[in-house]
């Protein structure tokens, strides 16, 4: 009798799971019904006068929610055999050929790369100088300080010495050679799972992006995933430790999406686990960084890149702005001055909510909500978004291959 009692206990517990799991996907339904909603509110409504409207708001939205549902719901298994998430996939392939078939030849990222490489010829710090050329919706353009992270320019700069020259096809091989790069290196460190599972995610990822400057970023978070996939050869390997503070350190310098990332990391090893070896590894990491930033001034490449991305009207005048969600929000509601508040509440208010979260999906998402609270939609970031979700989905039947 205690036997059936005891059975009866564990199915009215999982009946209970299932009923808050199936409340809880229609409350994020609606959630996410609002968002859309909005966001085609304010691609007609246009509210802030000189900035630019397009569909890239709602598309991001809609990657982050895709993403999202493959990571909270699906097992990697189904994961791998989800015939919507190849549909998700062609139309992201869909929309990449057809945006690099009618992008021009002539577009910003080559202007901005050749006056970079030109004040570089000229001994001229592209960070205290306003060199840098940007287009405003307009069509006019504007001379600003280089606004990316000085990793943006090795990997650039390297092949336009060589080649002698700069256009729209060099970048477009430079992003495809380390693109590829990162997917056979996730081949050869992911054996146990099938070429043909694979195949898919790297036909999309070899493509997406190569219009921006974001190679560089999939390849380090690509390498990040892969040494995270092993927590625990981390905790006992300080060789691991270091080459993971060294693809950070590169991986800050490139972009700042990577800043997410390594602040989970951190405050999951640091705070959650109270692990102080890793606080150590904070510090050198921060270390390199500020050492790596000193050629080009410390002070002018913080005013130059975060302080800029943060000040939502210098972005409006310097460079053609594309609204986000969070962004429009804070100006409709005339929040402005508090944007940098308002994105690191919420960042901490994320790490409280995941906190007993697996390290690799906590990761994930929070990646997904960053997209979100960017000053602008940053669909250049998809592909290491995507990568990050495969290594979180596969993670447990994977190990890094000594």
């Amino acid at each position: 009798m205690d036997r059936y009692s005891d059975l009866e206990g564990t199915l009215q517990l999982e009946d209970k799971d299932l009923k808050r799991n199936v409340s809880q996907k229609w409350v994020e339904m609606a959630i996410l019904i609002i968002l859309i909603c909005f966001a085609i509110f304010v691609l007609f409504a246009k509210p802030i006068p000189g900035a630019v409207y397009s569909p890239l708001g709602i598309l991001v939205l809609l990657t982050v929610a895709w993403v999202y549902y493959n990571l909270m719901y699906l097992s990697g298994h189904d994961f791998l055999r989800n015939n919507y998430l190849r549909i998700w996939f062609l139309f992201l392939f869909l929309c990449q050929i057809i945006h690099l078939s009618v992008i021009s030849w002539n577009t910003e990222l080559v202007l901005v790369y050749q006056t970079l490489f030109d004040a570089l010829d000229n001994g001229l710090n592209p960070y205290q100088e306003a060199v840098i050329y940007h287009r405003l919706p307009d069509g006019s353009g504007v001379l600003v300080p280089f606004n990316y992270p000085p990793g943006e320019i090795l990997v650039y700069w390297i092949p336009y010495q060589i080649f002698g020259h700069w256009n729209y096809g060099l970048i477009l091989l430079i992003n495809f050679v380390i693109q590829l790069t990162a997917i056979l290196i996730i081949q050869k460190q992911t054996p146990e799972i099938g070429l043909k599972q694979k195949l898919p995610f790297f036909v999309l990822l070899t493509i997406l992006n190569l219009n921006h400057s974001a190679s560089t970023i999939f390849l380090t978070m690509t390498l990040a995933g892969l040494l995270l996939l092993d927590q625990q050869a981390l905790d006992k390997s300080y060789k691991r430790r270091i080459l993971l503070i060294l693809i950070f350190t590169i991986g800050l310098l490139s972009k700042f999406y990577m800043i997410p990332l390594v602040a989970v990391y951190y405050w999951h090893n640091v705070i959650d686990q109270r692990q102080l070896k890793y606080l150590v590894d904070a510090v050198v990491n921060l270390f390199l960084v500020v050492i790596l930033l000193i050629p080009f001034g410390i002070v002018a490449v913080f005013e130059s890149t975060i302080l800029f991305n943060l000040d939502l009207d210098l972005r409006q005048e310097s460079t053609s702005y594309y609204p986000n969600l969070l962004s429009i929000m804070i100006y409709l509601l005339k929040l402005k001055s508090l944007y940098l508040i308002i994105v690191v509440g919420t960042m901490f208010g994320s790490l409280m909510v995941t906190r007993r979260m697996e390290l690799l999906k906590r990761i994930t998402l929070i990646l997904c909500l960053s997209l979100l609270i960017f000053p602008t939609p940053e669909d250049q970031f998809f592909g290491s978004l995507i990568a990050f979700l495969f290594l979180t989905k596969v993670g447990g039947a994977t190990k890094i291959i000594h």
